[in-house]
């Protein structure tokens, strides 16, 4: 027997179509004495849906209008820059923001902030696509033959995974820093030892999932060799996850660099970084407080761009609904 809820949860779904028929029937253009045609229906449906798709498109799309914009200003930033940002002019130090050819000011030794700002922007774009161009060829390759292959050696690497994931990132990056010294050089392969775990277990998981589906039997069926299968059919159907978390891994590499600059680990003066204007910015918080405020704000925007970067390509790939 039906009990007294689901009857009246039944009714009121009933309603609801109900009321959803008759508001479609009344919105259609009808001429009197003539019959509704049911397509209406079909294409009111087609018609949301394609809405719905397009509303989606477009916000997938403005989230990455940030991230571009700062990854072209990172590659053409020595063409944009309105002075050198190494050029010092001790007379002109300390200058405020709107100063007469110096829009943010300068800095202590008198060098454009402005211009070093857009240096510092790409340094940081280069070092994040460096890393992860590393660790995510390094880490996917290692997961998807663990993942495929399985075995000691899938057991043994993943302990290892584990073992590098008990530790912060952060706290783990300035250990290895402090072992391997300051420097450009040293900060890539400190971040590349500490970043393929992240690719490797996303991969591994990922092969375990699709390595039983069938177009893979089909392809172990003709004849294909392993490498094959990895290559030509495995990889290029993982790739959308691993991409997107690629675009959220550089915001992390840049946060983690301007954190080691600040600290002294990472890009050496007079190299322009954001971690390092801010710590040479912040004995003048008081009379410069721009010198700080500046570099923060580039910091925080860049790791936000590349955020809403990696959930729009997710977006894209799961059908993320608006």
């Amino acid at each position: 027997m039906m009990t007294t809820k689901s009857m009246a949860a039944e009714l009121m779904a009933a309603k609801s179509m109900a009321n959803s028929i008759s508001a479609r029937a009344m919105a259609a253009e009808t001429v009197p004495g003539k019959p509704i045609d049911p397509g209406i229906f079909d294409r009111g449906e087609r018609m949301g849906e394609l809405h719905l798709f397009l509303r989606c498109r477009r916000r997938h799309w403005l989230r990455w209008i940030p991230a571009i914009l700062i990854l072209a200003v990172g590659l053409i930033g020595p063409a944009i820059v309105p002075q050198n940002p190494y050029t010092m002019a001790l007379n002109h130090a300390l200058l405020p923001v709107g100063s007469p050819g110096h829009p943010l000011g300068t800095d202590d030794y008198g060098r454009d902030l402005l211009s070093r700002l857009i240096f510092g922007a790409r340094t940081s774009v280069w070092l994040g696509v460096m890393v992860v161009a590393c660790a995510g060829a390094f880490g996917t390759l290692i997961g998807a033959a663990t993942g495929y292959f399985g075995g000691l050696v899938d057991s043994v690497i993943m302990r290892l995974a584990d073992a590098l994931l008990a530790f912060p990132l952060a706290v783990a990056a300035l250990f290895v820093a402090a072992l391997l010294g300051p420097g450009t050089g040293n900060l890539i392969l400190t971040l590349t030892l500490l970043g393929w775990v992240g690719y490797a277990r996303l991969a591994r998981s990922l092969v375990l999932r699709i390595k039983s589906e069938r177009f893979v039997e089909a392809a172990r069926a003709v004849g294909a060799g392993s490498g094959r299968i990895l290559f030509r059919h495995i990889l290029p159907n993982i790739a959308g996850p691993l991409a997107s978390y690629a675009a959220l891994h550089i915001g992390s590499v840049i946060l983690i660099c301007a954190e080691l600059g600040f600290l002294g680990f990472g890009v050496q003066p007079p190299t322009p970084d954001w971690g390092l204007m801010l710590n040479e910015g912040r004995a003048y918080l008081r009379v410069a407080p721009q010198l700080a405020i500046f570099p923060t704000l580039a910091v925080t925007l860049t790791v936000m761009s590349f955020q809403g970067l990696a959930r729009a390509w997710n977006g894209r790939n799961h059908s993320e609904r608006c």
